[in-house]
């Protein structure tokens, strides 16, 4: 039986396509499941939040800066397309729990993957790492 992630990267790759990227699933990697143009892709799907906060991390793995480049994690029927950087903490790793509308003007930001800041975006460290 297909899992509920399984079924959200599906769908993300044929979204991705369907929007004229260039996407593919890349399933047992580990770190990332998808990429689309170029950019590797850790994908979660969360209906519920605790306290606000969604769980971004594989059980007891936190993921490591440059595992991945973006997050899509489709909350509650609204996909963020939220680039590394901004969930980097101190040192090697990566936030266990991020709150979903603290990246608003990541929401539905397909242009990530084109190399584009979204408009109302704040300055990131590391950013020219992704958007040039």
């Amino acid at each position: 039986m297909r899992s509920f992630g399984f079924a959200f990267e599906e769908a993300f790759v044929s979204d991705a396509k369907a929007r004229g990227l260039t996407a593919c699933r890349i399933p047992g990697v580990g770190a990332f499941d998808a990429v689309v143009n170029g950019y590797r892709v850790q994908c979660k799907r969360k209906e519920f939040a605790d306290r606000g906060n969604v769980r971004i991390a594989k059980g007891q793995h936190r993921y490591r800066r440059g595992e991945w480049d973006v997050l899509a994690l489709l909350y509650r029927d609204t996909l963020y397309l939220i680039p590394e950087p901004l969930l980097c903490i101190n040192g090697e790793t990566l936030r266990t729990t991020i709150t979903p509308w603290r990246y608003d003007a990541y929401r539905d930001a397909w242009q990530v993957f084109n190399g584009e800041a979204p408009a109302g975006a704040e300055p990131v460290e590391h950013q020219a790492t992704l958007f040039g």
